[in-house]
């Protein structure tokens, strides 16, 4: 995993979406943070901010405010 500290949102299927920040990358993954009180599907978008960067990606883990997912 290369470490980063992106901006980026987690936009929800009815187009909302509420902010988050990428932690760390790999090729098959990233950890992101987010509130630990917010509800999120199995699987949603994520778009980083300045990077031109739109994925669908399927929660792998939570603990607390950190995400894993699966690119």
């Amino acid at each position: 995993r290369s470490p980063t500290n992106w901006i980026a949102t987690i936009r929800f299927r009815d187009g909302t979406e509420i902010p988050c920040s990428v932690k760390d990358v790999s090729k098959s993954g990233a950890r992101i943070c987010v509130g630990a009180n917010q509800a999120l599907p199995p699987v949603f978008m994520l778009r980083i901010i300045g990077r031109d960067f739109l994925c669908l990606v399927r929660i792998a883990w939570r603990r607390g405010d950190y995400v894993g997912v699966r690119i």
